[in-house]
């Protein structure tokens, strides 16, 4: 008889585990845990991320609606109207290689320029071809990026090196 307690107690922890589980995603959805879940991502994260609402499901798909993320410190803003996956979270934790189809819907990002001081006076610069492709770490250098932003287009701006002329 004592036996038959422990094991409809120790069935009854079993069960209510199991429950608990199953209910995670619908209780870090709620209104009431979303701010305790964004305090605990924002200590670990640089800069600040603000989410209006997301829906997580085991076995569906994961919506996630006004995601806002502001880096002021590194010059980077970004917003997403609406992130969609294929995937639930069951797939994305035992195949965390596969993310499925991932939809964005109306990305903003902002890098931000602080204006630098133009040189007093400026030597001959080539301009890019029209066709001239740049790679990757040429356009992502803060400095390249900054002389692009008073440009009227790409194609009037010289590349981040200089030729200089011999002048007579």
């Amino acid at each position: 008889m004592k036996k038959t307690g422990i094991l409809v107690g120790v069935a009854g922890v079993i069960a209510a585990l199991l429950i608990l589980i199953a209910m995670l995603p619908a209780i870090v959805s709620s209104d009431t845990i979303k701010p305790h879940v964004l305090q605990i991502v924002n200590q670990r994260i640089p800069g600040q991320l603000q989410v209006e609402t997301w829906s997580l499901r085991w076995f569906g798909k994961i919506q996630i609606k006004g995601i806002a993320y502001d880096d002021r410190q590194n010059n980077l803003s970004a917003r997403i109207a609406d992130l969609n996956t294929s995937s639930g979270l069951f797939d994305l934790i035992s195949r965390s290689d596969n993310l499925g189809t991932v939809e964005v819907v109306d990305p903003h990002l902002t890098y931000y320029v602080t204006p630098q001081p133009k040189p007093l006076e400026s030597k001959t610069a080539f301009p890019l071809r029209k066709h001239h492709r740049l790679n990757h770490s040429q356009t992502m250098q803060p400095e390249y990026l900054a002389s692009l932003v008073n440009s009227k287009s790409l194609m009037d701006r010289s590349p981040p090196f200089q030729r200089m002329e011999k002048t007579s």
